[in-house]
């Protein structure tokens, strides 16, 4: 029963020098990745393309850190799988940045529970700068004649054709009916139009009056 016992023998200790090497390493190649992601979309990025862009080098830096704690462990192999797995199918999130910071939250609680605290004290900065680096921005008054998608999820019955448009319209834009699709087993819906915008807005506004009607759970204005 040796192989049993051996599943659960202690890990060899990482020296804090070297997983920082490794974590730093992890942020840089991740920045090369989202490089190539950008040079092969081509054109400007919009805030679609930076959100993926962040969500390549968070990964990468997650799954580093992921890596040290696991080690040659077997035991947080499979408990970082079973982790994972309710994550991706009881977690609904609408941008791909979120899914990224759940799974930060699951790789600090597993270094945390393993006996490394100074690790992920180390790995937060880096998570936070490459956060930073592609973070979001919405302008406060939003250019004429550009064309945006707006998400709104929400219940099924929330947020009608009929409700969004005269939204739009007070607001000074139009918007069409582009996708729609179910969420968390059909709890929640997601409606998206494409708006254009016939003068300038104000976003903020905009979402506070999309946000108040009922049954919306939650709105995102980005540029197309």
């Amino acid at each position: 029963m040796d192989w049993l016992t051996a599943a659960f023998a202690a890990d060899a200790e990482v020296p804090l020098e070297t997983a920082l090497v490794r974590l730093v390493a992890a942020l840089g190649l991740g920045l090369g990745v989202a490089l190539v992601c950008r040079l092969g979309k081509g054109g400007a990025p919009t805030a679609q393309q930076r959100a993926l862009m962040a969500t390549l080098v968070l990964l990468t830096l997650l799954l580093a850190l992921t890596t040290i704690v696991i080690g040659s462990n077997v035991a947080r192999a499979f408990s970082i799988v079973g982790a994972l797995s309710i994550v991706r199918f009881r977690t609904v999130v609408s941008d791909t940045r979120d899914t990224a910071f759940v799974i930060c939250a699951v790789a600090v609680g597993m270094a945390a529970g393993a006996g490394y605290f100074v690790l992920p004290l180390a790995a937060l900065p880096l998570v936070g700068l490459a956060a930073w680096l592609f973070r979001g921005q919405l302008p406060a008054t939003l250019s004429a004649g550009s064309t945006h998608r707006l998400s709104i999820v929400g219940a099924p019955q929330a947020a009608s054709l009929e409700a969004v448009q005269a939204v739009l319209a007070r607001h000074g834009a139009n918007g069409a009916l582009s996708e729609a699709a179910s969420q968390a087993r059909g709890a929640n819906f997601e409606r998206v139009f494409d708006v254009t915008l016939l003068e300038g807005a104000a976003a903020q506004g905009l979402v506070q009056e999309l946000v108040a009607l009922d049954g919306v759970e939650s709105v995102q204005f980005r540029q197309a």
